[in-house]
């Protein structure tokens, strides 16, 4: 489809598909590179491979399902491709008749869009979809946290059950008695709040080092909060709103961490936010554990548009925290850094933080782009900053242009690739990137 020089996004008229022309192009010659590979070894499809986010994916393309890798070691975990992994190949390339230069040039394309993240560990109401344990006996469904389930290590927990409530059971609701709240089921008149209280302490002084929670939504158990206060335990209207009481347990040890209800979760927004702390604490947690100063050194410098576009004051403090003037030993430079990230991460991105951030990418590129390419970036930035059009348009021409400069040092930057791409789609609304702002209100700066 030909194009003016000055067209710089792709649009397929027969399945209706758009990306950046850039990546389009660079995706053409990974499929012409590849038809060239034939290996002795049983194909993969493309899906396999980790896509970096803000590239749509032409599902009826004909193209993308033909394409296939031939290499078992692209097609079941994705991996960040190392010089040496490339070379290990060399040999059998030498068999197959393939010229060298060819095969690096194709595993660079392909490695450029792979990558590798920890495993967050999470624990969630098991009433989420891994368990018939509510009230009534149901299991509420969640595509979310089905969707999440090849991707994070689940910690499921029943908190009504663990007190010894059985299922089915009476609903319990939580109970103003002078002045003191508390955790009765009508129906029996039973009182399960100190049970509650010593279960909720002695199993989360016994996890070991988790990510994040997801909890269940208004329940007088697993609530975060806003859970309606009785005056009675007889039938009565609400008299105020508090914290479930395992829910408030929560929140309460471990403020720093990924913590959200599979209510708030609806929210596409508050997915992208939860998603993207999560796999940044579960990151700097396998630094930690590895004790090495060069990992946390590593860790920032990867982090930081990242936390540049969540916290220009954050960002600062981390980066003296690493460059420790003061001399601390690991443990404590570590448990600093952790202090900080968590409150870099604590809020969402505001539109004016991430327009920096994408100034500041472009900046990489100055002498390398045309005056209409910078251009028609900068004036996407003020349609992004207006809402007119949302961040991943910017996102795809700044991962072009890496892929097309070769920019090693922005390929490496999580702020382009937060968590998985299969996980995007659960965090993209097309209608309204800025939709559920206020749901981050009174949350803490």
């Amino acid at each position: 489809m030909k194009k003016e020089l000055c067209d710089r996004v792709h649009e397929c008229p027969y399945y209706g598909f758009s990306c950046s022309r850039d990546y389009n192009a660079s995706r053409n010659i990974l499929f012409a590179g590849m038809e060239q590979l034939v290996a002795p070894i049983e194909p993969k499809p493309l899906h396999h491979i980790s896509v970096m986010p803000g590239f749509g994916n032409e599902v009826g393309s004909r193209a993308l399902q033909d394409a296939v890798v031939h290499d078992h070691r692209y097609s079941k975990k994705p991996v960040k491709l190392s010089h040496s992994h490339c070379h290990s190949h060399i040999s059998e390339v030498d068999e197959l008749g393939i010229t060298k230069d060819k095969y690096l040039a194709v595993l660079f394309i392909i490695g450029f869009f792979m990558t590798t993240f920890e495993k967050p560990r999470v624990v969630i109401s098991k009433c989420i979809e891994f368990d018939h344990c509510r009230y009534d006996g149901s299991m509420i469904p969640s595509d979310f946290v089905e969707a999440l389930k090849p991707y994070v290590d689940f910690i499921p927990v029943c908190a009504e059950m663990e007190v010894g409530l059985g299922v089915p059971r009476d609903t319990v609701r939580i109970v103003s008695v002078d002045g003191v709240i508390r955790l009765i089921q009508p129906a029996t008149n039973l009182d399960v709040t100190d049970k509650m209280k010593d279960f909720s302490s002695t199993f989360l002084a016994s996890l070991q080092e988790v990510d994040g929670f997801i909890l269940k939504f208004r329940s007088p158990s697993c609530g975060m909060k806003d859970i309606r206060v009785y005056s009675t335990a007889a039938k009565s209207g609400s008299i105020s709103k508090a914290a479930g009481f395992f829910g408030g347990a929560v929140v309460r040890s471990f403020p720093d961490l990924a913590i959200e209800d599979e209510g708030r979760l609806r929210n596409f927004n508050i997915r992208e936010h939860f998603l993207t702390r999560l796999y940044a604490l579960a990151s700097f947690r396998k630094v930690r554990s590895e004790g090495e100063v060069s990992g946390l050194v590593q860790f920032q410098e990867a982090n930081k548009f990242l936390l540049m576009a969540h916290s220009q004051k954050e960002t600062r403090i981390l980066g003296n925290i690493v460059a420790n003037h003061e001399g601390l030993n690991y443990a404590k430079q570590a448990a600093l850094y952790r202090e900080h990230l968590a409150k870099a991460l604590h809020r969402p991105p505001k539109a004016a933080s991430k327009a920096n951030v994408f100034m500041h990418s472009l900046g990489y590129f100055k002498d390398k782009l045309s005056l209409q390419e910078k251009e028609h970036f900068l004036q996407s930035i003020e349609r992004y900053k207006n809402k007119k059009i949302p961040s991943s348009v910017l996102l795809a021409m700044l991962q072009s242009w890496i892929a097309r400069f070769g920019e090693e040092y922005q390929k490496n930057q999580t702020f382009f690739e937060p968590f998985p791409e299969e996980l995007v789609e659960l965090c993209r609304d097309s209608q309204c990137e800025w939709a559920g702002e206020e749901l981050f209100q009174g949350r803490g700066e």
